[in-house]
């Protein structure tokens, strides 16, 4: 049996659609998905927002957030937000099927399965370059608003969502810059630890600098300062 890991690098290769955050979407995809829970998605419904998550049984991640979800459902459900988990790279209904009887009532939000090769695979986890589960994407009037792990779905998210504009965006362009910025330092923290120590002190400060700019708070660069002043130390 493959494993997981496996699966998900065969259905995550050779992306051939681009879908980014702003983009339209329709439904088409999950009204063609085999629902476990749930009834089939047929029309965006105006003004309502909708998280759509990927997942599989095979990655303990995504089957610790499905709870979390259960949570956002039942706080906002009533209030319009719509959930539809979705089963990704397993190939095996029988065991996702066996895997929610054990939930039994714990998870009631909509639950589907597409198997490989399916349009939902190509048209939105393919063609947004997702890598990891979980993922959810956020839709809300027929466009992608917001795509990140369910654990970045706070309750700020959701209730600016329901709001709508202009709090809804402008939760949104906050989220946007805080990826960006995380994006900054998790490459910048590869890149000073990527220094050749002891001999590239340098490399290591354009780093620490570059962390400054983007993210003058960050809580580690002090102690990334008194590394770098120890190998200069060191040097002479």
């Amino acid at each position: 049996m493959k494993s997981i890991t496996t699966l998900l690098t065969l259905l995550f290769a050779l992306p051939t659609l681009a879908l980014s955050p702003g983009d339209p979407v329709t439904p088409d995809a999950i009204a063609k998905a085999q629902f476990i829970k749930g009834e089939p998605l047929k029309t965006w419904e105006a003004g309502k927002p909708y998280i759509i998550t990927c997942w599989a049984t095979g990655s303990n991640p995504s089957v610790l957030t499905l709870p979390m979800l259960q949570d956002l459902q039942n706080l906002y459900g009533k209030k319009g937000l719509n959930i539809i988990a979705i089963n990704v790279g397993e190939n095996d209904k029988a065991k996702v099927e066996n895997f929610m009887a054990s939930q039994g009532q714990r998870i009631t939000h909509s639950v589907a399965f597409v198997p490989s090769g399916d349009t939902f695979q190509t048209e939105w986890v393919e063609a947004a370059k997702v890598t990891q589960l979980p993922f959810a994407f956020v839709v809300k009037d027929g466009r992608y608003l917001y795509g990140a792990h369910p654990a970045k779905l706070t309750g700020e998210l959701i209730d600016a969502l329901l709001a709508g504009d202009p709090q809804q965006q402008a939760v949104l362009d906050k989220m946007e810059r805080e990826s960006v910025t995380q994006s900054v330092v998790s490459d910048q923290l590869k890149a000073y630890s990527a220094a050749p120590r002891p001999n590239d002190a340098d490399g290591m400060e354009k780093a620490i600098s570059s962390i400054a700019i983007t993210h003058p708070d960050f809580i580690h660069r002090p102690r990334m300062m008194v590394d770098v002043a120890l190998i200069e130390r060191d040097a002479f």
